[in-house]
């Protein structure tokens, strides 16, 4: 189940893409350009952070953070040129001690390289045909990223001819390395069924196409697994194709956000059946509502936030499911070295590859 949850929201980025191969879909920029100019002992101090770059009849945004180190007041005009032209301007009075951020904004007519300065400070960005272009542009040079996932299922049961009220949540945090495709994850699930609530911590390692996996449950006995990883394999172009009747955006002043939903019984179904033939506990029959969106700050091209969707009815061990599957990215760039503990390689056997998750709950009632 949470393979399909997760292939959702990357097969969407290759929607996205032009139905091509999406290396690294979670991949972000480098840092923003930051520059100072100014001197502490000065008056008038200022930090300068400019866009990634910009896209075609999209407002780009560059930040000018400003400061009067002085006691008297103090007047400061801040403008912004592209290639040399005067493009916006932004004035402020500060008083001694106090400071202020002007937002300078501009909307680019034609993809290129355009030269920006501002605050004695200069760079050059690249503007893009489409916000799509911008992003992979974007998420490209990233190798690492640390992410906060959260997972939760409700689901009204029928097992044994009685009626059970079942919750899942999962919490962990997540580090992966596309460069080396090792991942880490770390996290908390709590399944509660029938009055009877169960916790256990779960650790999971892919490393050279292998998912280790380390579960403590409550009484404190571990069991360890293995079985094979598809974290890092290409996604499928088939799938992407099938999202398209399904596309929306939802852009923002802050974000660029793309949207995939199916709200009828119909819908969801043919966009359940385009990503994958499901499975025992979960026909494409089943499912009644999915929802997809995908958000990216509009300054970094970054993705700042994944949420799936998913509801059903009529399947095999439920009478009815929702659930939803959330991720925060948290950090990027930041240094990840992956290795598996020899306890867990030594003691690890094959997994059986059961339903799992939610779906367990009707064996716990």
């Amino acid at each position: 189940m949470r393979t399909k949850l997760v292939s959702i929201l990357l097969v969407t980025l290759v929607v996205l893409s032009g139905c091509s191969a999406l290396t690294d879909a979670t991949e972000s920029a480098e840092e923003t350009p930051t520059a100072t100019s100014g001197d502490s002992a000065a008056p008038l101090s200022t930090t300068v952070t400019f866009p990634n770059g910009g896209v075609t009849e999209e407002v780009a945004v560059v930040t000018v953070a400003v400061r009067n180190g002085d006691d008297g007041g103090a007047d400061y005009d801040a403008t912004l040129t592209a290639d040399g032209e005067t493009v916006a301007s932004r004035s402020v009075t500060l008083a001694g001690g106090d400071s202020a951020t002007l937002s300078l904004s501009h909307t680019f007519e034609e993809p290129g390289e355009y030269e920006l300065s501002v605050a004695n400070e200069t760079t050059t960005i690249t503007v893009y045909e489409t916000f799509t272009e911008f992003t992979d542009a974007s998420m490209a040079a990233v190798d690492t990223v640390r992410i906060n996932e959260t997972t939760r299922f409700d689901a009204t049961l029928t097992t044994g001819g009685r009626t059970v009220d079942a919750t899942s949540t999962d919490e962990a945090t997540i580090r992966k390395n596309f460069d080396a495709e090792t991942l880490y994850r770390n996290g908390t699930s709590t399944y509660s069924a029938a009055g009877t609530t169960e916790t256990e911590r779960v650790r999971e390692w892919v490393v050279n196409g292998t998912r280790y996996s380390e579960t403590v449950a409550e009484d404190g006995s571990t069991t360890y697994s293995r079985e094979p990883a598809d974290e890092f394999e290409d996604d499928d172009e088939d799938g992407a194709i099938g999202l398209l009747p399904y596309l929306r955006f939802e852009h923002t002043d802050e974000e660029y956000v793309i949207v995939i939903e199916a709200d009828n019984d119909t819908d969801a179904t043919e966009l359940w059946t385009s990503l994958g033939d499901g499975d025992e506990s979960l026909p494409a029959s089943s499912v009644t509502r999915l929802y997809t969106e995908i958000r990216y700050d509009r300054q970094t091209g970054r993705i700042t936030e994944q949420v799936f969707r998913v509801s059903g009815e009529g399947g095999e061990q439920f009478d009815s499911f929702d659930a939803t599957f959330r991720q925060e990215y948290v950090t990027y760039g930041e240094p990840v070295s992956i290795e598996v503990p020899r306890t867990v390689r030594d003691e690890a056997t094959r997994a059986d590859d059961d339903a799992g998750g939610f779906l367990a709950l009707s064996g716990r009632s």
